[in-house]
């Protein structure tokens, strides 16, 4: 059977409009989004911290670029009141002259190598050893010097000027006047003192004249023995009364 209310539809006349549905009716028919627990949430919620985050740094970098531009100003004030104290400090008048400096006085050089006076050396083959100082490194090396016969031992050329270290050797030079001892503990028949390195054997000769490695002549030839060259030169210089040494080989 067909219910009271609902009428058969008439033929060629559009049917009427159902009245509107009730709201929890119309709401049954909605589609809905799909619910996924712990994805749509979780998404939302990492979306609004990194939005978060962004708002944070952006901040963070603007206090950053605020403070350093405060910095470099009071920097470079500090820096600008520095230099303008300095110059109202600096008076306009001109600096007083310092006092001169004495003149330098005599060096231990001079007085050490200042070797005697001419009295000392009265006679040929007198000799004296005397301490030797160098100009640059203050080394202190012994040394002797002798007068050579011939001449009034009033000018440098009657002196000769040895340090007595060998060269290229270790014993120290000795200056024997006994002709006969070195005769009999060298050899060599010397008719005059010599100069004798007894580490080597080698004996110098202050009357003669040598080569030197650079091809130049110094006075002590090698007549004897096993030696390189002649012994070091010192340089003889006379000042007043007084013997002086100079330069000397390296």
């Amino acid at each position: 059977m067909t219910p009271a209310s609902t009428k058969p539809p008439v033929p060629g006349k559009p049917l009427e409009k159902p009245a509107e549905l009730s709201a929890a009716q119309s709401s049954r028919f909605r589609t809905q989004m799909p619910q996924i627990p712990g994805v749509t949430q979780d998404v939302a919620a990492k979306r609004r911290k990194s939005q978060k985050l962004i708002w944070i740094a952006v901040a963070a970098g603007i206090v950053l670029l605020v403070g350093c531009f405060a910095v470099w100003r009071w920097v470079g004030r500090s820096h600008g009141s520095n230099s303008t104290a300095t110059l109202e400090q600096t008076p306009s008048a001109a600096s007083p002259e310092l006092p001169l400096l004495p003149p330098p006085a005599r060096t231990a050089q001079h007085a050490v190598n200042e070797i005697g006076t001419l009295a000392e050396f009265s006679q040929p083959w007198a000799s004296k050893k005397f301490q030797y100082s160098h100009g640059l490194t203050r080394e202190s090396v012994s040394a002797i010097v002798i007068r050579l016969p011939g001449g009034n031992g009033r000018s440098a050329a009657s002196y000769w000027a040895i340090l007595l270290k060998a060269p290229y050797g270790q014993c120290e030079l000795e200056f024997v006047t006994d002709v006969s001892q070195i005769n009999a503990k060298f050899g060599y028949r010397a008719s005059h003192p010599m100069v004798v390195d007894s580490c080597s054997s080698t004996v110098y000769d202050p009357l003669k004249t040598g080569t030197l490695p650079n091809g130049s002549w110094a006075r002590g030839d090698i007549v004897q023995g096993a030696g390189f060259r002649p012994p070091m030169q010192i340089e003889i210089r006379i000042e007043g009364d007084k013997l002086v040494a100079g330069r000397s080989e390296d």
